[in-house]
């Protein structure tokens, strides 16, 4: 019954039907969402705004995981104009999550073992979890273990393709009764790690604002102003990478740097193991497995990020 009823709800997108986008793969994607609202003495509006973004593969206990990593601006702005300075404006790292993906399922590493954070499979009627893995870095406990309901399955353009939105119950601590959204490839309307809940309390909201790939914004919320809080760069074109032949046994060529830019490649436990700045890069010492090449700038960010394979 759920296959037949699945197919139902599927039909009228049936002809944009591709194949699933994994949440963790892309070595370039970024997230940003914020919390907002009104600080204690109700002149300055507080925001938190966190980035994550993939940090290369580790391994931990024999199994491969996808490290994100996150950091946060937390700054205040004026809620009515008022005399107030509000000028707080700091820095500061965020969590970082160990992840993996199998069969369009989405685990998360927690102090106790693995948590399923997302289930890409579910159809109308199923129950798919809240997807947070730690208490939120304010305080907040995060609303752990809770599971929402399947509502209904439709698309929604992601630059340029269709991807599977799946329609969900609000959270259980939302009482607002909004509908939310998990998307293939984006995650949670309210960020990759966030409960789906969009008030906080009673003053403060949270929601994504925007998702990018390759330097490009591919998905984001209504009225947003995109910015990026990562070692990333946030502004300029990045440079798109092309890495032949991928898999190698270990010589691979790197074309597409632009002048004096400089690579280094990160090991699986996210160790620099060779720095370079020429098109051939010599990896046979090495042995077999999943790398990450990240391209710097000239101010020393990261402007692109490739996967090599090495195979024998």
């Amino acid at each position: 019954m759920r296959c037949a009823f699945f197919f139902l709800i599927l039909s009228p997108i049936i002809s944009f039907a591709q194949a699933h986008v994994r949440l963790f793969d892309e070595p370039t994607r970024v997230w940003t969402s914020e919390l907002y609202g009104p600080a204690i003495d109700q002149l300055c509006a507080d925001h938190w705004l966190t980035t994550h973004w993939l940090a290369g593969d580790t391994v931990i206990n024999d199994t491969t995981y996808q490290r994100v990593a996150s950091r946060i601006l937390y700054y205040q702005s004026h809620i009515l104009g008022g005399a107030n300075d509000c000028q707080a404006y700091t820095h500061y790292p965020g969590s970082t999550s160990f992840v993996r993906e199998r069969d369009s399922l989405v685990f998360v590493r927690t102090s106790t073992g693995e948590q399923l954070i997302y289930d890409f499979t579910a159809g109308v009627g199923d129950s798919i979890p809240q997807p947070t893995d730690a208490p939120w870095p304010w305080g907040v406990p995060a609303v752990s273990g809770e599971w929402t309901t399947v509502t209904g399955i439709d698309s929604v353009e992601v630059n340029g393709s269709f991807r599977k939105r799946f329609i969900v119950e609000p959270g259980p601590e939302d009482w607002t009764n909004e509908t939310q959204h998990v998307i293939e490839g984006i995650g949670g309307e309210r960020g990759p790690f966030w409960t789906m809940v969009s008030i906080v309390g009673v003053s403060h909201s949270q929601a994504i604002v925007c998702v990018a790939e390759h330097g490009e914004v591919v998905f984001s919320g209504p009225n947003a102003n995109c910015s990026f809080v990562t070692s990333i760069a946030e502004e300029g074109t990045r440079h798109a990478l092309h890495i032949t032949p991928n898999p190698s046994d270990g010589l691979f060529r790197v074309s597409g740097l632009a002048p004096s830019q400089r690579y280094m490649v990160l090991d699986a436990a996210g160790r620099t193991i060779v720095t370079g700045s020429t098109p051939e890069l010599d990896m046979r010492p090495y042995p077999d497995g999943l790398y990450l090449l990240r391209a710097m700038g000239k101010d020393g960010n990261v402007v692109d990020a490739q996967r090599l394979l090495i195979q024998r």
